[in-house]
């Protein structure tokens, strides 16, 4: 069995000369084999081990009993080991997890700070092509796609599967000819969950009434389907990054031009908004066919304004030919903004609401016509009478503007319509009003009215709108 290990760390180059690796050890025949088997090829490949177990606190003296074994087995080889007791019962009990699902995002989190205090550069886990089968058939039943049809990946890092390539009898196998006992965890044989189901009832009906071999052809399957997916992958990557307007993960907000989006095939559209959502989240676990649909019909319905909501706690807007997303509480904490505040000649006002500032100051002659020229979309040059004073603040019902160049007056609402600025953003625009007249001077970043244009034969004032960061 050693000699196939290595052709698989070779097959998907998972193991280098001189890495530190931290090796996954439950203290079941999968894990315990793993071990043994890097510990023989430690050595060849100058690999540095040490072991690490978590203690769920599932399921009590036999979960510390296999924490002790696990201890005394690295103790054995002369490899240090971290053996950690985490309560996942209780953070499940704090949580919307399931248990397997809570456990597993709590040993992962446990692997990785663990590598990284052993300052560890891999971390291998005992998969198992029957693992590998089963999963397989567990995604098939959840509906996924390619993506949980090409099953688990060889290596995903820091993260390596040595074993992926090999059946579970194999193993138990291995660590009878070498002596090596191992623990099984009970709850396996309990079918209370879907997959102790599809291996303990399934696949023993698939395996002796359809074919012997299906864990071998699940397995070549997941091959197959792997490399044709990370082909689709990198197709959609590229069709994303031509969408992109701006993306920030730490801030979980983004901005997707949906023009180039439209006209790609459904597969790339649906794959285009996994990658998105995975930009945004770090991963695409709880992003279902549902959901991509529902992102999907919210650009093809081309609803100006339309928004709808994804796990994680975010939200999707749809606007003038653009997709928003961002946080939930930051797209509703936008809705009700009502500011108001005065403003003298020369001054500057920053508006907390919005986190931005309006600067006034007077322009000479010469200033101005630079100014006029420049037409920069966040300034105004507009004449205005010595002893006025502005009034800064959002929109209002009833609220008109003249263009310039126009000699009618039109609402603000539709003037944002014309200028597709969107709903959710429209009362955070500042309106600039004379206290003098009660007319609008201008609304910032969009339009100046026509009864304060610049002439050059009055009182010039530059106005300049600036969103800080």
């Amino acid at each position: 069995m050693i000699t196939f290990v290595e052709k698989t760390i070779a097959k998907y180059d998972l193991l280098q000369k001189n890495d530190r690796v931290l090796v996954a050890v439950s203290g079941g025949a999968d894990s315990l084999a793993l071990l043994h088997c890097l510990y023989t090829l430690k050595n060849r490949f100058g690999l540095t081990l040490f072991v690490a177990h978590l203690n769920h606190m599932f399921r009590g003296a036999e979960a510390d009993r296999d924490a002790e074994y696990v201890k005394g087995f690295a103790d054995k080889l002369g490899l240090k080991s971290v053996i950690e007791r985490i309560n996942v019962p209780e953070i499940l009990a704090q949580n919307s997890f399931s248990p397997q699902e809570g456990a597993r995002i709590v040993r992962y989190d446990f692997l990785i700070k663990t590598a990284e205090a052993l300052s560890c550069n891999k971390i291998a886990l005992g998969h198992h092509k029957d693992d590998q089968a089963e999963t397989i058939l567990l995604n098939l039943f959840k509906g996924a796609g390619l993506d949980g049809l090409k099953g688990i990946a060889p290596k995903r890092d820091p993260f390596v599967r040595p074993l992926i390539e090999i059946k579970k009898e194999t193993l138990e196998k291995y660590c009878e000819e070498n002596k090596l006992t191992f623990f099984e965890d009970g709850s396996n044989f309990k079918d209370v969950y879907l997959r102790n189901k599809i291996r303990n009832r399934l696949m023993p009906i698939l395996k002796n009434e359809f074919n012997s071999k299906i864990v071998d052809v699940l397995s070549n399957t997941a091959d197959i389907l792997r490399e044709e997916n990370a082909y689709l992958d990198s197709m959609a990557e590229k069709c994303e990054n031509q969408c992109r307007v701006f993306v920030n993960p730490d801030l979980k907000k983004g901005e997707w031009l949906t023009k180039p989006f439209i006209g790609l095939p459904i597969a790339l559209q649906r794959r285009v908004i996994r990658q998105i959502y995975a930009l945004l989240k770090r991963n695409n676990y709880n992003l279902s066919f549902f959901h991509v649909e529902v992102v999907r019909s919210l650009i093809s319905q081309n609803v100006s304004g339309s928004s709808t909501e994804l796990p994680g706690q975010l939200v999707v807007i749809y606007s003038y030919d653009r997709l928003k997303i961002m946080p939930k509480e930051a797209y509703y904490s936008q809705e009700g903004i009502n500011y108001s505040y005065e403003l003298s000649i020369p001054g500057t006002l920053f508006i907390g609401e919005i986190n931005a500032s309006i600067e006034a100051r007077c322009l000479s002659p010469s200033e101005t016509i630079e100014r006029l020229e420049l037409k920069a979309a966040n300034e105004a040059v507009v004449a205005i009478e010595p002893d006025d004073i502005l009034i800064i603040r959002n929109r209002r019902p009833g609220d008109r503007i003249m263009p310039v160049g126009m000699s009618g007056t039109k609402k603000l609402k539709d003037l944002f319509i014309d200028e597709k600025v969107e709903k959710i953003e429209r009362d955070r625009v500042p309106v600039i009003l004379s206290k003098n007249s009660g007319k609008v001077i201008w609304v910032a970043g969009l339009r100046i009215s026509e009864e304060f244009r610049n002439t050059l034969d009055k009182n010039s004032v530059l106005l300049r709108f600036v969103k800080e960061e």
